[in-house]
């Protein structure tokens, strides 16, 4: 085949190729850029060559390699132009071999192509351009600094230098003339700066809510801009506190002014369900004001018995003791009502309506519970799970052949002092999870009145998440997007996020069939979960 040369056109693309390739492969690449092997196949294989160039860069092979020496002289020549010199030899051999370089001052020497690519250009120029240590101690003068090396070598050796502020560090003479000056003074500079353009922020944040910042001692003093250090801030009623500017900024304020706020809403709310309650049961409420959910209140039952309670303990459903001393109900009763829910009663004493008994419904799930929560309409607690809750239990209990139950563990107590509940907890392997629903990450109607309650919802999970991991439990968090057939692979997947040693046999786990166990629950009155449940297919697996 006849030898085909390059049109002058497309040397600029080849050109532009061989750069990409020393780019990167420049360590597979051989000195003098010889094409090799690897390189034609690297050519044949990518896509971004120009088809065109590629057929005839594969079909004249020696043709095109014969001109690399062509195209890198083509090369040099530009940088030597570039700097105002000319470049005498008319042959490239290669990036080592040296070629003679004339400078615009006429000076004539012999240099490799690869320091002429890093800068390096006519030693003369260079020696007469060097300066003198007379020279840089009057620019480092004019710079309110000291030069404290006493021998000069020449503009690219480093000296050692001090600023008026006493730092020391050691720089080249070039870079001085350059501008360059103490990194630790710039920086200083730039952290006031920022520092100040911090302060401000703050201050503007603080005016619009009616405050101000009183002291900024951490920031003008501090070497660097921290967001963690503390202002002392004063709101519009003269209270006086410190907080971060990431607090400010996330829209937190006055702690006093929250809190007093905060306190006299849950009383209010506390009150009214309190009334609420106590008119239900034909009761009435003696006390004028309720302190706290933990404060006893005075009350009297429809009999005109009255006693003292905590609003609590109203809301568990503890009610006139003398009442239900008088309505403790018979053994018989109970087990009449048990089993008008296709249950059976597995006690066989019956001491009042307070103390708890056995009970194991028609699905066999056994509970103990307390005679009146089942007169008032209680059941089990297994059945009345919600499908995905359900699921994930037993999900766990397959993997790590344990049984996960319901908890509430003495130490999960909210920011409110209210009991909080695990979804399902092993006491043993200090494990739990919790199958967190839509209403957890965003305004549910059916769940939430107002925005307030889906924050109290959120600040109780991430109270939650914090006194496990303060007790040494790993808490398993499911998220309502994960889809059924996504939960097992997820479980597994967190547990050893967790480095928890997971069973080999959870290879085995029939997910289909815990699926299908999951819906075992029929002709149960549609629960709170049960309806969390029916969100989730709604929007997942539906």
């Amino acid at each position: 085949m006849a030898t085909i040369k390059i049109n002058p056109k497309e040397l600029h693309s080849c050109q532009q190729l061989m750069k990409k390739y020393e780019a990167l492969f420049r360590r597979k690449a051989i000195c003098g850029f010889k094409f090799t092997q690897f390189f034609r196949q690297w050519i044949n294989d990518n896509s971004f060559i120009n088809e065109d160039l590629k057929r005839k860069l594969l079909e004249n092979w020696d043709a095109i390699e014969n001109q690399i020496p062509e195209i890198r002289l083509k090369e040099l020549q530009e940088i030597v132009e570039y700097q105002g010199g000319k470049l005498h030899s008319t042959e490239y051999v290669n990036a080592r071999t040296k070629v003679e370089v004339e400078c615009k001052k006429g000076h004539i020497w012999k240099v490799t192509p690869n320091n002429i690519k890093n800068g390096r250009w006519c030693p003369k120029c260079a020696k007469k351009e060097k300066g003198s240590i007379e020279d840089l101690y009057e620019l480092v003068k004019n710079h309110g600094g000291k030069l404290r090396s006493k021998i000069y070598v020449n503009a690219h050796t480093k000296v050692e230098v001090e600023c008026k502020e006493g730092h020391i560090w050691e720089t080249s003479p070039n870079n001085i003339k350059r501008g360059k000056w103490c990194k630790k003074c710039a920086n200083k500079k730039n952290n006031l700066r920022r520092r100040l353009k911090l302060i401000k922020e703050i201050k503007k944040m603080a005016e619009q809510r009616g405050g101000r910042i009183r002291t900024f001692t951490s920031y003008l003093s501090a070497e660097k801009v921290n967001s963690d250090a503390k202002v002392e801030v004063v709101c519009k009623k003269g209270h006086v506190w410190k907080a971060t500017p990431s607090n400010l900024k996330s829209g937190s304020w006055c702690p006093k002014c929250g809190d007093r706020e905060g306190r006299f809403k849950r009383r209010l709310k506390m009150n009214k369900e309190a009334q609420i309650i106590i008119m239900l049961r034909g009761g009435k409420l003696h006390s004028t004001e309720i302190v706290d959910a933990h404060t006893k209140l005075e009350v009297e039952c429809k009999e005109g018995h009255i006693w003292k309670v905590t609003p609590n303990n109203i809301k568990k459903g503890n009610w006139c003791a003398k009442c239900a001393h008088v309505e403790k109900g018979t053994i018989e009763e109970l087990q009449e009502l048990i089993r008008e829910r296709g249950g059976k009663l597995r006690s066989t004493e019956y001491v009042n309506a307070r103390t708890k008994v056995e009970v194991e419904c028609k699905e066999g799930h056994i509970w103990e519970a307390i005679p009146d929560s089942i007169k008032r309409g209680t059941w089990c607690p297994e059945c009345n799970l919600g499908r995905h809750e359900r699921l994930c239990r037993l999900i766990f209990e397959s993997i790590f052949d344990k049984q996960f139950q319901k908890s509430r563990p003495t130490w999960l107590l909210n920011d409110w002092e209210n009991q909080m509940e695990l979804d399902g907890y092993n006491q043993e392997l200090k494990l739990a999870f919790e199958y967190q629903g839509r209403q957890h990450y965003e305004l549910v109607p059916y769940f939430h009145k107002s925005i307030e309650e889906l924050e109290r919802m959120k600040a109780n999970d991430k109270k939650k998440l914090y006194l496990c991991e303060k007790n040494g439990v790993t808490l398993i968090i499911i998220p309502y997007t994960i889809r059924s057939r996504e939960m097992l692979d997820y479980i597994i997947k967190m547990c050893k996020e967790k480095y928890l040693n997971i069973p080999k046999n959870s290879a085995q786990i029939d997910l289909d069939q815990l699926i299908n166990k999951s819906y075992l629950v029929e002709g149960n009155p549609e629960s709170w979960s049960d309806l969390q449940s029916r969100i989730d297919d709604y929007f997942f697996d539906g």
